[in-house]
Formats: C-alpha cells, sequence, structure tokens
C-alpha cells in the first residue's frame, strides 16, 4: 500500500546557513550524471563536459530567475549558472532532447535564522494511500499556484491556480497513479515562495 511522507528541504538551513556549494553535473555520453537534485538558492550548478557535440539550455525556469543556453563541446568544457530564485528548474541537451538528454534540480530557499518572521505564511503537507493534502496558510492574500512536479521538471497536477484570500485554505489531489518514487510539491504566490520534497513509495 502506497504511502506518501513529506519533508521540508529547508530544514538544512539550520546546518548550512551561509556558504554556497558548486554541484557538478557531467555530461557522459548523452546523459547528465545527476540528473535530478536539491540545491540552495546561492549555490552554483557546474555542467561539466566529456565528448560529442552537447549543450546545456533552460526548458522552464521559476518567475525571475535568468534562462540559459550554453554549449557543451571541446571549446567550451563547462558552463556554470548561479541559482538566486527558489524552485523547479528542467533543462535539456538540444541535439539529444529526443534520446532524453533531460535534467533538472529543484532550489530551497536559505532564510536567515537569526531573521525570525512573525506570522509568516506557513505551508503543511500531509497524506493517506491515495491522497495528497496541501495545507497552505497565507499571510498576504495574491494570485497563488500550486504544482506537482517530477524532477526533471515535468508538471504532473495543477493543485491552485487562482487568487487566494489570506488564511488557511486545504487542497488535495489523488496520486494513487503516481509510480513510486521523489516528486516536488512547488508554492508560487507574490509573498511567498516555497518547494517540498515528496516521496513515494
Amino acid at each position: 500500500m502506497k504511502k506518501l511522507y513529506s519533508f521540508f528541504i529547508c530544514t538544512l538551513v539550520l546546518f548550512l546557513p551561509t556558504h554556497a556549494v558548486t554541484h557538478i553535473v557531467t555530461q557522459q555520453g548523452t546523459t547528465f550524471s545527476p540528473n535530478a537534485m536539491v540545491v540552495n538558492v546561492g549555490d552554483t550548478v557546474r555542467w561539466e563536459w566529456t565528448a560529442g557535440t552537447h549543450t546545456t539550455t533552460s526548458i522552464s525556469v521559476p518567475v525571475g530567475a535568468a534562462n540559459w543556453d550554453s554549449p557543451l563541446t571541446m571549446g567550451n568544457p563547462f558552463f556554470e549558472y548561479e541559482v538566486t530564485v527558489e524552485g523547479v528548474y528542467a533543462y535539456k541537451c538540444i541535439p539529444h532532447e529526443s534520446m532524453g538528454m533531460l535534467g533538472g534540480f529543484v532550489a530551497a530557499g536559505v532564510t536567515p535564522v537569526s531573521s525570525p518572521r512573525v506570522n509568516a505564511s506557513t505551508l503543511n503537507i500531509s497524506a493517506n494511500s491515495n491522497q495528497l493534502l496541501v495545507q497552505l496558510s497565507l499571510e498576504k492574500s495574491g494570485y497563488t499556484q500550486i504544482n506537482l512536479f517530477d524532477l526533471t521538471g515535468n508538471l504532473l497536477l495543477k493543485l491552485c491556480e487562482q487568487n487566494l484570500a489570506s488564511g488557511e485554505t486545504i487542497f488535495s489531489a489523488d496520486v494513487s497513479s503516481l509510480s513510486r518514487g521523489i516528486y516536488l510539491v512547488s508554492v508560487d504566490s507574490e509573498f511567498f515562495r516555497k518547494t517540498r520534497k515528496v516521496v513515494v513509495q
């Protein structure tokens, strides 16, 4: 029987408060390795070439983030991208997209522990064997999107796409058809942006 377990990506903030990290993605044949990962805002993603002619080209990025399109060749053996916006990123190799040369990463925001927020917006996720429940409490009203993605940035479900009043709202989704694996719940509004990882077992 399927069980969903959710946890904050952002709890890493308590242990890794300030310094940025460079995450290496290696081109291996017609794949990116790793092709999915979690990073923090402020980190850098570095793609490294090994052979052939390839690109790293953004497919989708969060609102406010920069797109990218860089060759990965003998003449351009690496490309670095600084992550500045929280959310889900997806990318491809243009010549080998049809062969499945795709990748993605989710960027978690870093909030300094020394700057607590009062009456802040919150996000809670819980589930039974078939349903995903998203409990959202907004400090301020505004247009809000809540989406479920896989780790390569493919949109699987739209839970919300509307103006929400401040206060608490609960959304549910049938996840009984999902395969076992890791998924991402992303909340994007004018005043609140969070991403959580969900493991389907």
